[in-house]
């Protein structure tokens, strides 16, 4: 049966350009679609892109790919279980003349980044339901996390997104994660895994 691939844009940051992508098997429904699942413990292992200055813990049946969003440096995905990781920078002396053009009060540059981000996410999704921000540390650095279920265009069904925002002495760091809403229960403990244990390399 043939499958086609619907993918829809939303900004998020500094020109940050995130793809949500479903993958649909024309004539079946989802709950038929998704009922092979494979349950079980996840077995992770850390990410492998050399080019970078930071990893993660993805499960090992997740893939490096280029076909979210190919000027993003970090994506992982599994088109068949509707999982998917994407993680991106911005330079902070590039983000706080921005964020300064916007009336950035200067009071916390992490804080209103994310109230900034916030806003552009209400304009491309229709936001159902969102967690108040959680603040956290990761990897000894302030971070802040958002979890949010929505709908966007040209999709039919819900899609419950993860995601942290990281502020390190130079750079803001931004990891989405999503999967289909009605895949949300069983994602969250993976997406949590994955987004905390983002970690600078060691020289």
């Amino acid at each position: 049966m043939k499958k086609t691939t619907v993918k829809t844009a939303i900004t998020l940051g500094m020109g940050l350009l995130i793809y949500t992508c479903t993958s649909i098997s024309a004539g079946t429904n989802f709950s038929k679609s998704f009922s092979g699942f494979e349950k079980g413990k996840i077995k992770y292992i850390e990410s492998a892109i050399d080019s970078l200055e930071f990893a993660m813990k993805v499960p090992d049946y997740m893939e490096t790919t280029a076909s979210l969003d190919n000027s993003r440096p970090f994506q992982y995905m599994n088109e068949v279980k509707e999982h998917y990781i994407m993680a991106s920078y911005e330079l902070i002396s590039d983000v706080i003349p921005a964020m300064e053009s916007m009336g950035y009060s200067g009071d916390n540059l992490l804080d209103e980044y994310v109230t900034y981000n916030q806003e552009v996410i209400a304009e491309g999704v229709n936001v159902s339901a969102q967690k108040p921000v959680k603040k956290l540390t990761i990897d000894g650095m302030p971070a802040r996390m958002l979890q949010f279920d929505g709908m966007v265009d040209g999709i039919d069904e819900g899609i419950s997104y993860f995601a942290v925002f990281i502020e390190s002495k130079n750079k803001l760091y931004f990891v989405l994660a999503w999967t289909l809403e009605s895949k949300k229960s069983e994602f969250t403990p993976i997406a949590g895994t994955m987004l905390k244990s983002f970690h600078l390399k060691k020289n």
